[in-house]
């Protein structure tokens, strides 16, 4: 596994791995790049958007669902669970790549704090040996886990 460092973005923290670039765009506010060499580069991104107050964490992953399921080929919802107030939520599914035709596994979180929408996205390969699929999944998992607005 990694070792982390706590990064500090406009309004949040995560842990990153140490060893993966760092960058950001109008776009992202922080995106994290693991190494490269693999079929998908590794990479977790993080979006913050200003949001309705009626805009709710179930009702924005429902409707994100549908996107989903419409755009992405051979979509796969692997997991699915939000925390108790339902203010965050995270999903990891799969899909087909249909530029190259590659399986993707991502994972998305949701969280909105003070009508402020934090997306996460971390995305992997899914032709690994299952050393670095578990590798991948450990530090995803580490670094959604690590998440915290500040």
């Amino acid at each position: 596994m990694s070792q982390f460092v706590t990064f500090y973005g406009p309004g949040f923290t995560i842990d990153a791995p140490s060893d993966w670039l760092v960058a950001s765009s109008p776009q992202y506010q922080a995106a994290f790049m693991g190494p490269d060499g693999q079929p998908i580069r590794p990479n977790l991104i993080i979006a913050i958007n200003a949001v309705e107050p009626d805009v709710t964490v179930p009702k924005l992953a429902s409707e994100t669902r549908e996107r989903q399921q419409s755009e992405y080929p051979a979509y796969e919802i692997l997991n699915e669970q939000s925390n108790d107030d339902e203010s965050a939520f995270i999903r990891k599914f799969r899909w087909i790549n249909p530029d190259n035709e590659r399986p993707v596994v991502q994972t998305q979180m949701y969280l909105i704090d003070n009508n402020m929408l934090y997306s996460l996205t971390g995305s992997r390969s899914d032709e690994l040996n299952h050393s670095t699929v578990n590798d991948l999944d450990d530090t995803l998992n580490h670094m959604f886990g690590s998440f915290s607005v500040t």
